[in-house]
This record gives C-alpha cells, sequence and structure tokens, in this order.
C-alpha cells in the first residue's frame, strides 16, 4: 500500500510490502489482479485510467519516499490494497477515498454464509467467498458484522486520495450510463426502450 502525509511531501511504502513476503504475496495476487483491473475498466474506466496513471508515476520513482524494486510488482491501478482476515468489518466510510472512487471488496476463504451491509441504502448483499463487490465507500457506510464457519477473509482494494493529489493526478468524474450505453448495440437499446 501507498500512503501519504502532507508533512512529509513524500509518498511511502507500506511496511508490508518491503520484504521478501511482500514480493510473494504481490506476485501470487498477480492473476487475481488481472480480472479485477478488467472489471474495473468496465465498471469505473475513468477512475482506472487514472489509477494506473498514479502506479505508474510511482514505478518510475515519482514522489518515493524510499525506494524498494517491489513497487515494480505492483499490479493494481488501486494505490492501496488490505487483508482483513477473521474479523469483524464494523461500519466504516473510507475517509480517505475520494466521493467517486470505488473500493473493490474481495471476499474469500473457506465460511458458509457473511453478508455486507450497506445500511445507508438498507442493503444486505450476500458475501460468501468469490464474491466481488464494488461500493463508493467514502459515500457509503459499509460493514461485515457476523459470518457463520470457516475462516474470513476480505482483501479490500481502496484509493488514497492524497496520494493521487501528491502525484498530480486529478479525482475521476462519477460513473454515468452515458458511457455504457455508448457501447451497446442500437437494435438492443430499442429493444429495451432506452433510445
Amino acid at each position: 500500500m501507498f500512503s501519504y502525509q502532507g508533512n512529509k511531501k513524500k509518498v511511502h511504502i507500506s511496511p508490508e510490502i518491503r520484504n521478501s513476503g511482500g514480493a510473494t504475496f504481490l506476485k501470487d495476487i498477480r492473476n487475481a489482479e488481472a480480472i479485477l483491473n478488467c472489471i474495473g475498466a468496465l465498471i469505473c474506466p475513468d477512475q482506472v485510467l487514472l489509477g494506473s496513471e498514479a502506479i505508474h508515476k510511482l514505478k518510475q520513482g515519482e514522489a518515493i519516499y524510499t525506494w524498494n524494486d517491489n513497487i515494480l510488482l505492483w499490479n493494481s491501478f488501486f494505490s492501496g490494497i488490505q487483508v482483513i482476515a477473521n474479523r469483524i468489518t464494523p461500519p466504516h466510510r473510507d475517509k480517505q477515498s475520494a466521493d467517486p472512487d470505488y473500493d473493490f471488496l474481495v471476499s474469500a476463504g473457506t465460511h458458509d454464509e457473511a453478508w455486507l451491509e450497506l445500511e445507508d441504502v438498507n442493503a444486505k448483499l450476500s458475501y460468501k467467498p468469490g464474491t466481488v463487490v464494488a461500493i463508493c465507500g467514502k459515500a457509503l457506510r459499509h460493514a461485515v458484522p457476523e459470518w457463520k464457519g470457516g475462516e474470513r477473509l476480505c482483501i479490500a482494494h481502496f484509493t488514497r486520495d492524497n496520494v493521487h493529489e501528491r502525484l498530480g493526478i486529478p479525482r475521476p468524474n462519477w460513473v454515468r450510463n452515458r458511457g455504457y450505453l455508448k457501447m451497446m448495440d442500437g437494435g438492443f437499446l430499442a429493444r429495451q426502450k432506452w433510445l
């Protein structure tokens, strides 16, 4: 994960990825990250473009406090990845993200049942292993108050707004349906009465 404290003027690399264990982790998640990058390209292309630009700048050494070769192994357009293991997730908003940024929450493990609660919109989403949920984590309060059976992992992907700000990367625009409608066949749009 990359972080930035305005008073230090440089982007810091999380200690967890600066060692051989971090290198192994980044190599092990490479294929999953490629899939998540493709999902992002479909649902939040502006965020992927801007996030990729930020990661490219970091890989070039721009604004890095101390260089570490593991930066070159970073395969995500997100500037942060956090693994949450066998813990509840209390209700919270992601204060360090920009409002229109999506977080990708990947559910993994062996648990039988879990629910991702979005209390602001009175929703509960099934959150079994293999589920990926994309939410605007700063805008929507989210939580996983419990799970049943087995081990529960969440691999949370997020963008640090202040890292992008430090690198001179603008915030993405809110996702709108216009971009998707442009990609659809005219006949399909007419049948759906979306024209």
